[in-house]
């Protein structure tokens, strides 16, 4: 089973890149992750924060936190 596990890691070390550090990865999976979210909701910061599970105020900050902007006024 060790054998597997090691195994594992490399495929998972390729398939990754980690090529960079871990705040760099999680900044460059949240800025995905939000981009996305706004995208589908229309860029509707309500109902996007609903289905994120954050306040719109705090949604609104991660926002801004990552460099992302809203094109259009929440209705």
């Amino acid at each position: 089973a060790d054998g597997h596990r090691g195994a594992w890691l490399i495929r998972g070390d390729a398939l990754l890149g980690l090529r960079e550090d871990w705040r760099t990865a999680s900044d460059r999976f949240a800025r995905l992750y939000f981009k996305t979210l706004i995208e589908k909701h229309g860029e509707n910061l309500t109902d996007a924060a609903k289905k994120a599970g954050v306040s719109r105020s705090t949604l609104y900050a991660k926002l801004q936190e990552l460099g992302l902007t809203v094109s259009r006024s929440d209705p």
